[in-house]
């Protein structure tokens, strides 16, 4: 009778040996997957950062009206004051939105473009450009 209980128990520590694997395997799929969201989200999130940057600089060089820069750019109209673009990264889309503003006054113009750059449901990074355009004639 001794001898039918053994292989009984070794079948079941074999079984829980397999769960307890198997319950492991999943956990470390799972923090794999959530690291190469990261990494991907830091990818994006870099690249993204460098567009925004980049247009902010050329923005502050050019001597063109703000909303006709946004225009060349490949922005599209939004609504008042505001201008949006949408860019492949990694097989992932960002959207730059600009919003635009400009003081006049009597010596000269203050424009200035507030870009944010959103990935996901959620903006990641806002970049002010701020240019100073003075009137002919004043020093």
């Amino acid at each position: 009778m001794s001898k039918t209980g053994k292989p009984n128990s070794l079948l079941i520590e074999l079984v829980i040996v397999l769960l307890f694997f198997s319950l492991s395997a999943v956990v470390i799929l799972e923090v794999f997957v959530a690291a190469h969201d990261k990494s991907v989200g830091s990818v994006v999130g870099s690249e993204g950062t460098f567009m925004a940057e980049d247009l902010a600089e050329r923005f502050y060089a050019s001597s063109m009206d703000p909303e006709a820069f946004l225009l060349e750019e490949g922005f599209v109209k939004a609504g008042e004051n505001l201008y949006a673009h949408e860019a492949r990264v990694n097989k992932y889309i960002i959207t730059l939105s600009a919003a635009v503003s400009r003081e006049q006054e009597p010596w000269g113009s203050l424009d200035t473009i507030e870009l944010t750059l959103r990935f996901g449901n959620s903006a990641f990074l806002t970049v002010p450009a701020v240019r100073y355009m003075p009137k002919e004639g004043t020093p």
